[in-house]
């Protein structure tokens, strides 16, 4: 597993402690933490395959 990926996978870890930690607060609050943790992910992932994308690119040439 790459360095890229193993931090995309450890920021994958954090966001789902912290949606599991946030369960015993208000329901707002969970909705809340969640729709960051969401958009958050999504940005992470998104840019871990680019990265991943041009790594390849870059391992092919």
């Amino acid at each position: 597993m790459s360095d890229l990926f193993r931090l995309c996978d450890n920021v994958t870890k954090g966001m789902t402690l912290a949606l599991l930690t946030s369960n015993r607060k208000s329901d707002k609050a969970v909705r809340s933490v969640s729709h960051i943790c969401t958009l958050q992910l999504a940005c992470v992932l998104e840019y871990c395959t680019v990265v991943d994308v041009i790594m390849n690119i870059q391992d092919s040439s």
